[in-house]
């Protein structure tokens, strides 16, 4: 796809979180009341934004903004989720260096939680610190990716073994996407406190 004969160019960062900082990247992915406010840069509506959490049957299920959503209530979200996955966890065995047997030990900068983010651009020659020009933005601002998104959440979750609990299309702002991801089980983790930021360069393949 191209503008002014440029390609478009998507990327996705990552970013792994402990449960603390995972309550305040949703409260500004659900765009929580209170948080948002506090956002000066916002050039739209929160209603603007296209919201999808996950359900009590495990399908991510698109929800109308109320502004109803506090920190109290994403807090109870995340430790719901937390609680599911740290008693996995715990019930694990392990062998300590002494041979013995044990319960693994959780602890609080574990990172069960993923945030992806993913931006648009194009390949239009810029200057330093140059972002997309109005015509660049309109552009993307009007593509529906809705599709190709929830595809590549699907190719995502089945690549690396987590689940979405919840992502958003943010229109109130240059068009981006957030996505938020919880490990599906701790058979999978061997160093959950110690991995680094990963970036995809891609979000159109997760090979």
């Amino acid at each position: 796809m191209k503008i002014n004969g440029y390609e478009i160019v998507v990327s996705a960062l990552s970013d792994n979180l402990n449960s603390q900082k995972a309550v305040g990247r949703m409260a500004h992915i659900l765009r929580e009341a209170r948080q948002t406010k506090k956002l000066k840069y916002l050039r739209g509506s929160a209603k603007d934004n296209k919201y999808f959490i996950q359900n009590n049957f495990g399908v991510l299920q698109e929800l109308s903004y109320s502004g109803n959503l506090t920190h109290q209530g994403i807090k109870g979200m995340i430790n719901k989720q937390l609680l599911k996955f740290k008693g996995d966890y715990e019930n694990q065995y392990i062998t300590d260096k002494n041979g013995k047997s044990k319960k693994r030990a959780w602890q609080k900068k574990m990172t069960p939680f993923t945030e992806v983010l993913i931006v648009f651009g194009t390949q239009r020659p810029k200057e330093k610190k140059e972002g997309l020009n109005k015509e660049e933005s309109d552009f993307i601002n009007g593509l529906e990716i809705t599709h190709n998104v929830m595809t590549f959440i699907n190719e995502y979750c089945k690549k690396y073994g987590v689940e979405c609990i919840a992502t958003a299309e943010h229109n109130d702002e240059k068009k981006h996407w957030h996505i938020f991801l919880q490990i599906t089980t701790a058979l999978t983790i061997l160093a959950l406190g110690e991995r680094k930021k990963r970036c995809l360069n891609t979000a159109k393949s997760c090979k």
